[in-house]
């Protein structure tokens, strides 16, 4: 009994570092390397969970008051944007800065810390894209006074976070099985390929296989799988032409990630 409670403490702890990682959420833990790596299991479950609570507050608001389904759109964009510190658009912002500059100068443009002309269209276009898609889901449904169809939906997005973090962990993966650059040295990259394995990563995706069994059809899973093959397909290519590897690369699969998942909600209606 014990050693039970003593698995499930340590893994509790372990979730709650990847909490207090990726979010504005503080819960005082380990800073071991060794625990920031074992978290990195948990990074879809965060999502899961900061999902959850962005559907939560949006569906208080319409109870006291009607909300534009483009307003209820741009105030979960904004949530998840808010409570993860824009960690992962300055990601997608990094990497396309080095993206469009020549070879010889990526490292150089993805290690600045200023923005430049790609990155700043990128997060434009980005949440623009975010925005018009989940506007378009949620024009296309409606929140039914049924417990069923109102959890079924509300799961449906709260997904929307899990899927994104879910990919770079799969991207993670694939850099440790050598189809990605080696990871930068003490890089967030280093970390996530160092804490991923086939042991944490077949339980979240059988609980990413089971969530989509209950909330997609098959023509949106079809769409959703082959948008993050391409999309992981082509951040691979982009790490091995470039040699570089790192936190970047995750943030961009991220919202890459989460973009995909929302136009493929457009197949589930």
């Amino acid at each position: 009994m014990n050693k039970v409670l003593s698995f499930f403490a340590c893994e509790l702890r372990l979730f709650f570092t990847a909490l207090t990682f990726l979010t504005r959420f503080y819960i005082k833990c380990s800073n071991k390397i060794e625990e920031i790596q074992d978290s990195v299991k948990y990074y879809p479950l965060v999502g899961l969970f900061i999902g959850f609570i962005g559907i939560s507050l949006i569906t208080g608001l319409t109870l006291i008051t009607p909300l534009p389904n483009l307003f209820s759109a741009f105030l979960y964009v904004f949530w998840l944007y808010y409570i993860t510190k824009a960690l992962h658009w300055d990601g997608l912002a990094d990497l396309t800065d080095a993206c469009g500059v020549n070879k010889s100068k990526f490292y150089e443009v993805l290690k600045d810390s200023h923005i430049g002309a790609f990155g700043v269209l990128s997060l434009i276009f980005g949440i623009f894209a975010q925005i018009l898609l989940l506007y378009t889901y949620l024009e296309n449904t409606s929140f039914s006074t049924s417990y069923d169809h109102f959890f079924k939906t509300s799961l449906t997005l709260a997904f929307m976070p899990f899927w994104g973090r879910f990919c770079a962990i799969l991207l993670a993966f694939i850099s440790k099985s050598g189809f990605c650059a080696k990871p930068n040295s003490q890089s967030l990259g280093e970390l996530c390929v160092n804490g991923v394995n086939k042991t944490n990563l077949y339980p979240t995706l059988l609980l990413a296989a089971l969530l989509l069994f209950n909330t997609a059809s098959s023509t949106m899973m079809f769409v959703l799988c082959l948008g993050t093959s391409l999309t992981l397909i082509k951040l691979s290519k982009i790490s091995r032409d470039n040699k570089v590897f790192n936190g970047d690369f995750l943030g961009t699969s991220i919202i890459c990630g989460e973009t995909v998942y929302l136009f493929s909600l457009i197949f589930n209606q």
